[in-house]
């Protein structure tokens, strides 16, 4: 097993990029603001939940009931990260015969004076959410658009995560040595990007996404060698430009809000630089 963790943090400065490939080992990712975050206070965090539960059943089901399927161990892994209980994903994971719910992913495409948004949501009944994701923009000056209306101001790429594997309270950071090499490995993967993020002790690969499976792949077995276990390989909506918000703009946080209040909801892309 690779000595690749440090338990004593340290600024690193970021190595110089390559030509056609960019890579950070940084104390902030520039990826971690093109979704909002959740989980602000207890509720929020209980909605969290909620929501990763659900994809873990949307996985499980896609998987044919395969607990070994790679999308319900990411998904099991996304849920406990949220904070789900054991037992609660036991109970998820458990056969459900019962269970006829029908989960649908929907991309709506919408506005808000010089912002665009991707709002991604999983639903089993597209009737009942549109009109919630609509009065969110429509009630603050926004517009839901149709389909392709804002996707011009996004690239749609392959997105990995990965996080140290929960052993204990203490916080280990990756050394620069231990990033090398997994940069190596994730660009001769097909990698585009690779980042480190030191806040969220995270590491970031973005990809085409048709090589989503294949760097996915190879990055799982990378990230073994130090510890680490991906909690999220997705497609992803990275803005082509950002638009600065103002620190008085409570419109656009208005809607962010309104948005993380809706069960559907799963992630909110935006093209917003807060």
């Amino acid at each position: 097993m690779w000595q690749c963790l440090n338990a004593i943090p340290t600024t690193i400065v970021a190595p110089p990029s390559r030509t056609l490939l960019r890579r950070s080992f940084a104390g902030h990712s520039k990826w971690s603001n093109i979704k909002h975050q959740k989980g602000k206070n207890d509720a929020a965090r209980s909605k969290v939940v909620t929501k990763a539960l659900r994809v873990l059943s949307t996985a499980l089901r896609e998987a044919k009931g395969d607990v070994t399927h790679f999308k319900v161990l990411q998904a099991k892994a996304l849920a406990a990260r949220a904070g789900c209980t054991k037992a609660n994903l036991d109970k998820a994971l458990a056969p459900q015969k019962d269970d006829k719910t029908i989960w649908e992913k929907i991309l709506w495409e919408c506005t808000l004076s010089n912002y665009c948004f991707v709002v991604e949501c999983l639903s089993d009944n597209r009737n009942r959410t549109a009109p919630l994701v609509k009065h969110a923009f429509t009630k603050n000056g926004g517009a839901m658009g149709k389909t392709g209306s804002v996707m011009w101001a996004f690239d749609e790429v392959g997105m990995i995560e990965a996080v140290p594997v929960k052993t204990g309270d203490e916080m280990v950071l990756l050394t620069e040595e231990c990033f090398e090499t997994f940069f190596e490995g994730a660009a001769e993967a097909g990698a585009d990007d690779v980042e480190y993020d030191e806040a969220s002790n995270s590491l970031v690969v973005v990809c085409g996404k048709t090589d989503l499976s294949s760097v996915t792949d190879a990055v799982r077995k990378l990230v073994g060698g130090f510890e680490y276990e991906i909690v999220s390989s997705e497609i992803t909506f990275l803005p082509k430009d950002t638009v600065s918000v103002p620190e008085d703009d409570e419109t656009f946080l208005a809607v962010l809000d309104v948005l993380e209040d809706l069960d559907d909801v799963q992630n909110v892309y935006h093209n917003g630089e807060v």
